[in-house]
């Protein structure tokens, strides 16, 4: 009994640490190509105010704007870990009901 509680941990274990990975890698990839486009978008709108492109109305508009899509991609970011989170405990549950029944 203790060697199949070991396994189960085991297994437990290893299937966190590759979705914890994953999901990690997937974060810094989101979030680098994030800040990579806001900071091409603020050298543009910089250019475009100082050579009276747009005004401050327009600058302030085009901030708000990112500061939407900065959420809506932290809303993204929490809704997929939810999934993933639910996916892994789907997948413990059947790592412990295989597990069990390899026993019997």
């Amino acid at each position: 009994m203790q060697n199949l509680l070991e396994e189960i941990l085991k297994q437990c274990r290893e299937a966190a640490k590759s979705m914890i990975t994953e999901e990690a890698e997937a974060f810094i990839s989101d979030t680098t190509s994030f800040l990579n486009t806001t900071r091409d978008d603020l050298h543009e709108w910089t250019r475009q105010f100082g050579q009276g492109e747009i005004d401050t109305d327009d600058l302030e508009w085009l901030m708000d704007m990112k500061k939407d899509v900065a959420e809506m991609q932290a809303l993204k970011c929490k809704g997929i870990a939810k999934i993933r989170i639910e996916e892994l405990q789907k997948q413990m549950l059947s790592i412990v009901t295989s597990a069990i029944s390899s026993t019997i």
